[in-house]
């Protein structure tokens, strides 16, 4: 799972339910750490809000803010957790809301301009 990759940042984590992470491909050092008592820089208690998130049937969302692969300023992300019960593992995945704001805006710039130019067209 730790090679598993999406998009140009995305990738896949895992915890367990005693809120430690079993696996993070992109900082390893945080592999095997009790991270219950950890809160991201917007005071977020991302590993509790995993747990409850993952334990929705189906899984669910949490908000958090985290550092991009190579960055070092930490950005809000909405991240997704699903919980595999038999080896109590929560999968974790998220996108950087910037890249969605981003992308959005793209699409709307592109759909106005195609708006405007198929309404300018004498009919």
């Amino acid at each position: 799972m730790s090679s598993l990759r999406f998009g140009s940042d995305g990738y896949v984590t895992v915890s367990d339910s005693r809120r430690h992470n079993v696996m993070h491909p992109m900082q390893p050092s945080l592999a095997n750490r009790d991270m219950s008592n950890f809160v991201d820089a917007a005071g977020n208690h991302m590993f509790i809000d995993i747990v409850r998130a993952g334990d929705e049937p189906g899984g669910g969302f949490f908000s958090y803010v985290w550092t991009r692969p190579g960055g070092e300023v930490a950005v809000p992300k909405t991240g997704y957790a699903l919980h595999f019960e038999p080896w109590d593992w929560f999968v974790v995945t998220g996108v950087y809301m910037d890249d969605v704001q981003r992308a959005f805006y793209s699409d709307l710039l592109q759909w106005l301009t195609i708006t405007v130019i198929l309404g300018g067209q004498p009919h």
